[in-house]
Order: C-alpha cells, then sequence, then structure tokens
C-alpha cells in the first residue's frame, strides 16, 4: 500500500490512511468498536520515513488526529443528533460528531505491525484515503485520567464491541 503526501493550502502536511471503509455511510464510526478493522498508514513525508517510526512499535496503540474530508460544504451547528440518540439534540462539544467547527478528529487505534515506513492498524474508524495530520503515541499515564472518570447516561449504554 503506497500513501502519497501532500501540502495543502494552509500549509498542513497530510499523509492518506488506508482502510478496510470506503465510504462514510459504512465506516464503524467509532475507533475499538470494531477491533478487527484494518487500515495502515504509509508515511512518506520524510526522505527516510522509517526513522521517523522508529521506536514507536513500543506502544500498543497510537492516537491518529485526522479531518473529516467527506463533510463537504456542511456548515457546522452548535447541536447535534447523535445516531443513537433518537432524534435528541445535544452540545456538538458533547459529541464525536465528524460535522465540528473545524473538521479535526482523533481515533485510537491498537498498532499492530511496523514494516519499513507502514504503520499495520486495527480498530480504525476512518474511511479509506482519510487525511491523517498526526500520530502520537497513547500512553496511559497520561491519556488516563488519574481520578476517576464520567460519562453521559447515553453514553454509558452503548454496546462496547460490535
Amino acid at each position: 500500500v503506497v500513501s502519497t503526501q501532500s501540502t495543502g493550502s494552509s500549509g498542513i502536511n497530510a499523509e492518506y490512511g488506508r482502510s478496510c471503509f470506503l465510504t462514510k455511510e459504512r465506516d464503524a464510526r467509532q475507533p475499538g468498536i470494531c477491533p478487527y478493522a484494518r487500515g495502515t498508514l504509509t508515511i512518506t513525508y520524510f526522505n527516510n520515513p522509517e526513522h521517523s517510526l522508529e521506536c514507536i512499535s513500543q506502544f500498543s496503540h497510537v492516537w491518529l488526529l485526522f479531518l473529516f474530508h467527506e463533510n463537504g460544504n456542511y456548515v457546522p451547528k452548535a447541536k447535534v443528533a447523535p445516531p443513537r440518540l433518537n432524534g435528541k439534540k445535544v452540545g456538538v462539544f458533547a459529541t464525536r460528531s465528524p460535522h465540528r467547527p473545524n473538521n479535526v478528529g482523533m481515533s485510537l487505534v491498537k498498532l499492530e505491525e511496523i514494516s519499513g515506513g507502514t504503520m499495520f492498524l486495527s480498530g480504525v474508524d476512518l474511511i479509506d484515503g482519510t487525511p491523517i495530520l498526526d500520530v502520537k503515541p497513547y500512553i496511559s499515564l497520561y491519556d488516563t485520567p488519574n481520578e476517576p472518570s464520567t460519562s453521559a447516561s447515553w453514553i454509558t449504554s452503548l454496546p462496547q464491541t460490535l
């Protein structure tokens, strides 16, 4: 799998992830819901892309920061209706809706393997060709709250996997 790299008019460099989901209507909607959903990210930005991945294999999971590139000309709204709330609207920042003011998303995915400049991932929820802005290691010491966390009741009643 080969990905391409480009610099957009904003000056942002992006790699393009490969995924088993070809359309936004069929993706998993949340990372980890489909733990066997596979994807790859091939780094092409650097002359020696494998150098940029040195030591990342020591982490089990990585964060992918990406663009919701298929939102079209959608104008973000302050309140949205998540799929599982049966039409009830809540504030956009209380959701993981792709329709956001800046179209930036993040996914926590499992890092299965590294080969050269390519990361093999599972638990992906991205559409094939999604622009990936950055990759960061998941570090439980920093990414998990030290105190008990809470979630909205409509989140805690959702299935953990499909």
